[in-house]
This record gives C-alpha cells, structure tokens and sequence, in this order.
C-alpha cells in the first residue's frame, strides 16, 4: 500500500499557480487532500459548498470550520440551490456546487478536488452503460482549465482505501454523508454492488477501468494534434466559422471527428453519432442556396454559403411591439443595442418619426421595405440580397409604423415615405448585437449598410 505526500499535490500542478483552493466537503477524501494540500508549502483556500439537502448541512459547516481553524486555513463558505428538475439531485447538486467553486477562484488559483482511483472507475463504467463515445471513457482529467484558473485531481492514482490509512495515520477527523450510501442512485449502485463484485472476480479491474480512461485520454489527445492542421485549413479564423467545401473533402469518418472536435471547441457539446452523421451530410448535400440548421439539447449550427456557424441556444428575440421614441440609443439585454447615427440623405429616417414614436418587434411574414428608388420588394428578398445570415433576421429589430409597416431596418435601409430628402440630416439606424462569444458573424453588423 503507498500513501499519498504533499509532493504529489505540488507535481500535480502546473506551472503559475499561486493558491491551491481546496474542495472541502469535511469527508474522508477532501480531509486527506486538505492536509496534504497545507502540507505541500502554498496558500491555501478551504471551499465548502452548503447544498442545503441534507438535515446535517449545518453541522458539516461547524466540523469544516473546527478542522480549519486548527488548521489555520481560511474557510469559504458558499449555500447554493439545486435545481433538481432538469437532471437530477445528484446532476443538481454537483453543477451548483462546481459553478460556487468557480466563483471562489481568482486568476492563477488551482482548484483541488479529492476523486480518486475508485471515482475514476465509477465513471468510465457509468458512461460506459449510458453508451458514451470514445472520448467520454477519458473520464477526469488530471489537469485541466476551470474558471479564471485550473481543476486538478491529485489522487486519481490512489485507491481509497490508501486514503482511509493516510488518514488514519495522521489522526484526522471526517464526516460522513447519509446520501453517499442511497442506493436510489446510479453511482452508489455502481461503488456498493458493480465495482466490487468486479474486483473480486476481476481483481485489477479498478487498475484497468483506470488505465482505460488515461488511454482514451491520450487517444483524444493525439487526434486533436492530427486534426489539428485540418482544422486550420477549414476555419476562416480561429474559432470562427467552418468551411464546408473543406470538410466535404474529407472521408466521412474524418468529417465526423473534425465537426466534433469544432463543436468542442466553441463549448458545445456534440451530439450521437448517428445525428451528426446527418448533420454532417444535410451540411455537405445542401444548395449553395440553402441554410440548413441542426439542433439539439446542447447546441445548433447552420450553413450559410460555404460556411458551417456554430448559434446560440436561448438566444432572445426582440420584444414585440415595443416603442422606440427619441434618439437614445435603446438596449435589449443579451441581445444588443439600437442606435442611431447621424446622416444627411435617404440613408436615413426623418427625425420626426421619432419624435413621434415608432415600434420594435421581430420580422413578420410579409414584411416590405421601398429603400428609396428602388421597388418595394419583400424583406426576405433584401436581406438575402445584403448576404446577411439567416439567424440575424430573427433577432434583429424591424422598426414599424402605427399600420404596422416597415420603416426602417437595421444594415437594410429605411422605406422612402420615411426617408429624408436631399441633403436633409436623418437619422440612420445602427444595430450593435450583444457581444457574446457564442454570437456568430458578429462583425456584420460593423459594415456600413
């Protein structure tokens, strides 16, 4: 049996850490990682996380804080609520607990949690069962980025029972919770019945659940570097939109991993297999014309010309029938800014228009605009003709009279009966979208109209 030491919390970390943060639950775990985490020679932050699920939430902040005086370590702690309707208690609590833990790290702090090898065999059989890909068998990662700063897993090498003697050894004091033992959840089925009934007629399996997540780790690793050169060819900057004409030139298992992998790294979350295989073909077989979009739980994209864009989830549309009187600018939180920019001629509109007051709502089937000297032609027919995206026309604010006609529309133009004449000053609308990194083509809204 070895036991862990304050220099496997110090060889866990990477270079520029400044604090070490300390998930700290007051279990056997976190109480071993707490200890050699004041051990190993940095500062550290104790974070506790109150739930409020359990009778004894209250008590197990009393026990954090006694153990963390004596240990002369600065405790934080944080009470959070836990949606349980969407995934779970379980699902609930642990995404209310790493978003407190988030919060208390500030630039250049390392985030530790106290999973161990155990832990790490739980997951890769749980998401074995829930039919995961290739890439979910990584399970934890050791290192990687969280926050303004790192999430490390310094034990994932040690078994729990080495955990229990290092404790044991140094005399400390722990707490347990109820809830770790209810068999009403999947995890606690798998660490009480699966995982030792593999052990005894598979002994090693916890060794070789774990070797598995560090080689699929690796795997993943060594195709992000492959696609790497790929990826680059078909981006049109870095992070931005995909070329479809690249992707179409690859064979279609390489189409697959290169469209994950772009999910991935604009922070979404790609779906089976078997949807992005179809996604991937209604991509590749669409008309120039065309501007398919795919959606699901976790993310859309949509292709527009040669290009594949990732969009929002819970993107916010313009508020129907809002008036816009005066020239102030107007903002719609999350969505952008309506302003107005000073200009001579049928750029734009008349200032008494709105001095009187005109109304902001969404597009409407049928909507017409006459920029001036021109015919009155459909919105749909101007906004293809300008190459603006699709998914901006929903989401950008058509401003109307009391009829409910068009007057004016941003990166459009504004209908001549509004217009000014000549050299008269009016009033041009400019649309600035809430900058979001998860906002495609956000430059077009820079360009004059």
């Amino acid at each position: 049996m070895t036991l862990p030491t304050p220099a496997d919390v110090v060889a866990s970390l990477p270079s520029g850490v400044q604090r070490l943060v300390v998930a700290f639950s007051g279990g056997l775990d976190s109480t071993v990682l707490l200890d050699l985490a004041c051990a190993s020679g940095r500062p550290v932050l104790a974070c506790h996380v109150h739930h409020g699920l359990a009778a004894a939430a209250d008590d197990w902040v009393t026990h954090c804080e006694s153990v963390c005086q004596a240990a002369g370590v600065d405790l934080r702690v944080e009470r959070v609520h836990v949606d349980a309707h969407k995934a779970g208690v379980q699902a609930g609590a642990r995404a209310a607990r790493y978003a407190a833990l988030a919060d208390s790290l500030q630039a250049g702090d390392a985030l530790l949690t106290a999973h161990h090898a155990e832990d790490q065999a739980e997951t890769v059989l749980l998401r074995l069962l829930r039919g995961t890909g290739v890439d979910g068998l990584g399970a934890m990662s050791p290192c990687q980025s969280f926050g303004v700063g790192s999430l490390i897993r310094p034990l994932l090498a040690y078994r729990r029972a080495e955990l229990a003697a290092y404790a044991e050894a140094r005399g400390l004091r722990w707490v347990d919770d109820p809830g770790n033992a209810s068999l009403r959840y999947d995890r606690v089925r798998v660490r009480q019945h699966l995982l030792p009934t593999l052990e005894s007629e598979w002994p090693g399996a916890v060794h070789a659940l774990n070797a598995l997540a560090h080689d699929a780790r690796a795997d993943r690793e060594a195709r992000g570097l492959l696609l790497a050169p790929r990826l680059e060819a078909a981006l049109l900057e870095q992070d931005g939109p995909m070329r479809v004409s690249c992707l179409a030139a690859e064979p279609p298992v390489i189409q697959c991993l290169m469209l994950r992998e772009w999910l991935r790294s604009g922070g979404i979350r790609p779906p089976g297999r078997r949807r992005l295989e179809a996604s991937i073909a209604a991509f590749v077989r669409a008309a120039p014309d065309r501007a398919p979009e795919m959606s699901w739980p976790e993310g859309r994209v949509a292709r527009f010309g040669d290009q594949l864009y990732r969009l929002p989830v819970g993107w916010p549309s313009v508020p129907d029938n809002e008036v816009v009187k005066g020239p102030e600018p107007r903002t719609w939180p999350g969505l952008g800014t309506l302003s107005w920019r000073p200009d001579a001629g049928q750029a734009g509109l008349v200032p008494t228009w709105l001095d009187a007051g005109v109304t902001a709502r969404v597009m409407r089937p049928g909507d017409r605009l006459q920029i001036p000297g021109r015919p009155r032609r459909a919105l749909k027919s101007l906004f293809r003709e300008a190459n603006m995206p699709p998914w901006w026309r929903l989401h950008l604010p058509i401003l109307v009279d009391a009829a409910d006609e068009p007057l004016a529309v941003p990166g459009i133009g504004v209908d001549a009966r509004a217009a000014a004449s000549g050299n008269a000053v009016a009033l041009a609308p400019v649309w600035a979208p809430a900058e979001r990194p998860d906002a495609p083509d956000w430059h077009y809204f820079q360009r004059e109209p």
